[in-house]
């Protein structure tokens, strides 16, 4: 191999990891799917067509966790309330039964 064609190779080779290096995480996360994407995709089929598949994919699944996620904060709202409604009957049992014990006392020393 040519020296000079050698040291350029490892100039663009070196440049690449030093851009790399500084270019932000969410960046080269991007560039990361991107590849394994075009890697998997099925033959015969667009990368342009299967990520698009994939993102309907994942919209689907997003909105069916975010209905899940809203259904489970109001069960958990509708079980706070109970649990509010529960003690307020348990203090009024409570009433209740002190009010019936000082009735029993009253009648028990007469």
């Amino acid at each position: 191999m040519d020296p000079n064609v050698w040291y350029s190779y490892q100039a663009m080779v070196n440049k690449i990891n030093f851009k790399m290096l500084f270019t932000d995480v969410p960046t080269r996360l991007k560039i990361a799917v991107a590849i394994a994407i075009l890697r998997e995709k099925p033959e015969g089929v667009s990368g342009e067509e299967y990520t698009r598949t994939l993102a309907d994919a994942v919209q689907s699944s997003q909105v069916q966790w975010q209905r899940k996620y809203r259904q489970a904060e109001a069960q958990i709202l509708h079980l706070h309330q109970q649990l509010i409604m529960q003690g307020s009957r348990n203090k009024q049992l409570e009433l209740e039964c002190s009010g019936i014990s000082k009735i029993l006392e009253s009648k028990t020393i007469v």
